[in-house]
């Protein structure tokens, strides 16, 4: 069990915040600490009191001195709501389970069976690698591009990583909430920036002192700026090659990545608007293999698609 120091540690470590980004490799998360999950809570409140008790005072509105900025403050609470909403549904949306919600599950654990079989009558090293990859906790024939999460402890369709700020794992169904999470977040920030320091500037003027508490609180927020905005950056690009973190990260371990030649070639591209289109609006297919590259699922393992 974790001591409250051992979790303080862990909190300023920067291979953990790595990690808990997913910008690792390494899938070492077993039960994450609730610490990023309830920090990124206490930002959202520390925002919603700096907007409305110091930006927009709407239980004392004659000691505002920011109205003129009120569409940069609006524009700024509208991002607010959308980030809230985003961050909800990415907490809540479930994944994508290679489970009984599954509506093939009867045939991948099917074809686990089957191919537990053909791995006893396999003769060598490359009969073993057409076969299927398999999942002996959940039992069954992992479809492409899914992982197994430590942390749900299930098979996960279109793995991303799991993510401890918003207490979920990142896959098929929400990751289009994740992704506009970040973006409307990284937006958010960008307008709180400007508003933020034009509030400073005028409680000094007006008041002769600067507003510390407020000072301190706001960039803490700040800072926040470039770790979310880098990810909005890094999952935009991922978007754009219809690709996943895992994917990206681990490329050179999923075969159906590369065509004979082992020259990279991404079954699912799209092109870029296409690949966008595809992550916003999930779908089974999104992890089938059109028959355009069938050729390349006998070149690289013998699942089929469903």
């Amino acid at each position: 069990r974790k001591t409250l120091w051992s979790q303080a540690k862990e909190f300023v470590s920067p291979k953990a915040w790595a990690q808990w980004m997913g910008m690792t490799g390494i899938d070492e998360v077993d039960a994450p600490m609730k610490g990023p999950f309830y920090y990124l809570v206490v930002n959202f409140a520390l925002h919603f009191l700096i907007v409305f008790g110091c930006f927009a005072p709407i239980l004392n509105p004659g000691s505002g001195i920011m109205w003129d900025k009120s569409g940069s403050i609006l524009i700024n609470i509208v991002l607010m709501v959308m980030s809230w909403y985003c961050f909800y549904k990415t907490w809540k949306t479930p994944p994508g389970y290679v489970d009984n919600s599954h509506p093939h599950i009867a045939t991948w654990r099917q074809r686990y069976e089957d191919t537990l079989e053909k791995y006893a009558e396999a003769m060598d090293k490359k009969s073993m690698d057409a076969l299927p990859q398999l999942c002996h906790t959940c039992h069954v024939a992992r479809p492409y591009r899914s992982k197994h999460c430590k942390v749900s402890r299930k098979c996960v369709m279109l793995f991303d990583h799991y993510c401890p700020f918003v207490d979920n794992t990142i896959g098929l169904w929400n990751y289009k909430y994740f992704y506009w999470f970040l973006v409307t977040t990284s937006l958010g920030l960008l307008t709180f920036l400007f508003t933020f320091f034009s509030y400073v500037r005028r409680y000094h003027t007006e008041y002769g002192v600067w507003p510390w508490l407020t000072l301190m609180v706001g960039i803490e927020l700040l800072i926040c700026l470039f770790p979310v905005g880098g990810l909005a950056a890094y999952h935009t690009q991922l978007t754009m090659a219809n690709l996943t973190t895992n994917e990206h990260i681990n490329l050179r371990k999923y075969k159906y990545m590369f065509d004979q030649h082992k020259k990279y070639r991404n079954p699912w591209f799209k092109g870029y608007m296409g690949n966008f289109m595809d992550r916003m609006q999930p779908s089974h297919a999104c992890y089938m293999i059109s028959q355009e590259h069938q050729p390349l699922q006998s070149q690289t393992s013998g699942e089929e698609n469903v």
